[in-house]
């Protein structure tokens, strides 16, 4: 990565960590309304989501309505350095353990393959970089 791009990315995220607990909540709100709208179709497979790390957007919220919907969310587990991340099924009240960085996982979910996936992203300009 460019220093160009970690100086961006740095401010990016400082820019996110300080958000009010209310303007991150609209901001939240907002996001999820629209992905929700957005992909109508999300509920019924199996969804990779992620734990939300320095004040990322929790789509939990989503979560909890792709499986009242039928549907089954993943979430990442980053198994050792260098190897793929496996995505480990996860519903509210299962048991997680915590990542070395600090990054919650299912302890006991079972390996599944995602057929969709949202993730964050910090940021990207108006030439979708």
């Amino acid at each position: 990565m460019s220093a160009r791009r970690r100086e961006r990315r740095a401010a990016l995220i400082e820019r996110r960590m300080a958000l009010t607990p209310d303007a991150h909540r609209v901001l939240s709100q907002a996001v999820l309304g629209h992905v929700i709208c957005a992909f109508p179709d999300i509920w019924a497979g199996t969804v990779g989501l992620y734990w939300p790390y320095k004040r990322e957007i929790s789509l939990f919220p989503l979560g909890r309505r792709i499986h009242e919907a039928g549907g089954l969310v993943a979430l990442p587990v980053v198994v050792g350095k260098g190897q793929p991340v496996q995505f480990r099924a996860w519903k509210p009240g299962d048991p997680l353990a915590i990542s070395p960085l600090g990054i919650a996982y299912p302890r006991d979910g079972h390996k599944v393959q995602p057929d969709s996936l949202l993730v964050a992203l910090v940021g990207f300009d108006g030439e979708n970089h």
